[in-house]
């Protein structure tokens, strides 16, 4: 298990570095091209986006990896279920969508026309299904070479607008070509690689609804108080400038993102085969994925807050340096987001999914809030402390007020002071596998 577990980190960091190395040169040249305004236009619209996103994900991200884990001579029926429930979603979705970004923006051309445009992606999300097949098996490898591949065909295609000067509709369309082209890739690797046909199940609808049903809901409440900055910031200051230097903000904040995300995907099937089988390692496990999520996090806060002025101006150039406070403030809410990332896993191994609503709903209601009051008075300074309070909230402090969620508290307690998680275990371990990378590497 710890050979697969460092084996599928290694790809899933490997494909994450390479498209943040790429990623990374093509979004500075098209934030800088498009501007605050146009680049705050698209990042409104991706609000609205995320939130239909999450719906067609229907919670099912951790639900269904423990379905592939409980239930392996299924996994095709699993596989072909979820992604016919999602892509039923994602048309109905999409006709929402629609009609909502007509109401509430009709009279700005530009939004409507890059709304309808982001809109194409949403039946295609089905197909994210996949990716969690690969992730409950540990082999990520084919999804990230998926995730590669799409990525640097929609790179090009960036450098293709950027060379030739198009509207902010052409990149509006780039994240809708994105999800198109992995999806397809996952498709066609999965039919290369299967054991077990595609099928479809009303048993298993309703058994992945019974665990997944507290998750739709939370999930949406998550995007709600997640991307509502965006949205009360474009409504109370009446910018989309702001937005636009506001995203930028918490864009430098999630640089990081791809470090936490590979350590979870590959985490959260080790975590919960340990429920299965070991009490004590499930509990050791828990405690060293937190700690390892909250401290890579923690140490790149620190170094954001200390250079964020020189990291705007190297990245955006000046027209964004208005952002600066926001970026200090923001980059503090990772630290405890992915905890709370973390905290899901634990809550579908301990059968307590319900709180994953609970909470969210404590976040959306704690987030409008604070930006109600915040924003009119600090602008979008007032969204970034007010992100960062919120995921503070949620992923720590609410759960300790429930019998039931006190455990994670304590868990996540250990976790910061490293207490509990035999931390020399993991170091010489660690150091076991580097050897043998570099052994082969000379044979």
């Amino acid at each position: 298990m710890n050979n697969r577990f460092i084996k599928n980190t290694s790809w899933l960091l490997f494909g994450q570095i390479v498209q943040m190395i790429i990623g990374f040169f093509i979004g500075i040249l098209t934030v800088r091209y498009l501007g605050p305004s146009d680049y705050g236009i698209i990042n409104y619209v991706g609000s609205y986006i995320s939130f239909f996103t999450s719906i067609i994900g229907l919670g099912l991200n951790g639900v269904i990896i423990f379905e592939f884990v409980s239930h392996p001579e299924e996994e095709g029926k699993i596989l072909g279920t979820a992604i016919v429930m999602r892509f039923i979603t994602g048309i109905i979705c999409t006709v929402i969508f629609i009609i909502l970004i007509c109401f509430t923006d009709k009279n700005n051309t530009t939004i409507l026309y890059v709304g309808l445009i982001q809109a194409i992606q949403l039946p295609f999300l089905a197909l994210d299904t996949f990716n969690y097949w690969y992730q409950s098996k540990l082999i990520s490898k084919y999804a990230v070479i998926a995730q590669t591949s799409a990525f640097i065909i929609v790179s090009l295609y960036k450098v293709f607008l950027l060379i030739t000067h198009k509207g902010v509709e052409w990149f509006a369309f780039s994240v809708s070509l994105s999800v198109i082209v992995v999806g397809m890739i996952y498709l066609v690797s999965y039919e290369k690689r299967k054991q077990y046909s595609l099928g479809f199940s009303k048993e298993i609808v309703l058994r992945l609804l019974r665990g997944c049903g507290p998750f739709i809901l939370a999930n949406m409440m998550v995007v709600i108080y997640g991307q509502m900055d965006r949205v009360m910031i474009k409504q109370i200051l009446n910018s989309t400038s702001a937005v636009g230097l506001y995203s930028a903000a918490m864009t430098i904040c999630g640089l990081i993102a791809f470090i936490p995300t590979a350590i979870l995907d590959s985490g959260r099937p080790v975590v919960m085969e340990a429920k299965l089988n070991d009490e004590s390692t499930y509990q050791l496990r828990t405690r060293q994925l937190f700690a390892g999520l909250f401290w890579i996090s923690c140490i790149y806060s620190i170094g954001v807050t200390i250079f964020s002025k020189f990291i705007l101006n190297l990245l955006y150039g000046s027209a964004y340096l208005a952002a600066n406070n926001s970026v200090r403030i923001g980059a503090w809410y990772t630290t405890f987001a992915y905890l709370g990332s973390a905290r899901n896993t634990w809550l579908i191994c301990e059968k307590q999914n319900r709180f994953v609503f609970i909470f969210s709903c404590f976040g959306v209601a704690s987030n409008f809030l604070m930006n109600y009051f915040l924003i009119p008075i600090y602008g979008i300074d007032g969204a970034a402390f007010a992100t960062f309070l919120t995921e503070v909230l949620v992923c720590f402090v609410y759960p300790s007020f429930f019998r039931s969620t006190k455990q994670y508290s304590a868990c996540v307690i250990d976790a910061i002071l490293l207490r509990n998680i035999e931390l020399k275990k993991v170091f010489i371990l660690l150091k076991k596998k580097i050897k043998n990378i570099v052994w082969r590497n000379k044979k």
